[in-house]
């Protein structure tokens, strides 16, 4: 049995939910498997414009210079995702709610 780990981020293909993102990956024998409850703990990292840029930079994602992280739908069962173009990204809200995580919701 695999210990239990406080998570990691990782990118999804586009239009693809986090679980979709996860079950194609594995560490060792195991394929990943999103987890609400890591989503909820680790909320800080993307709860922020600055934090959820530096998060995307270090997953080696590319926004433009001029995007805009907004937060308006910081509690959207999507959240947090990057649009295609690079041009925008929308982040967590602080403090959310851990049930408006929602491992199969496809970005809209």
């Amino acid at each position: 049995q695999m210990p239990k780990t406080t998570g990691f981020w990782v990118v999804a293909l586009p239009e693809a939910s986090c679980d979709a993102g996860c079950a194609r990956l594995r560490l060792g024998a195991t394929h990943l498997a999103c987890d609400e409850v890591a989503h909820h703990r680790r909320n800080s990292d993307v709860s922020s414009p600055s934090r959820m840029r530096a998060l995307l930079d270090s997953l080696g994602v590319p926004l433009s210079a001029g995007a805009v992280c907004d937060g308006r739908w910081g509690e959207g069962a999507d959240v947090p995702t990057v649009a295609l173009d690079g041009e925008s990204c929308f982040h967590s809200a602080v403090g959310r709610n851990a049930s408006s995580f929602h491992c199969d919701a496809v970005p809209e």
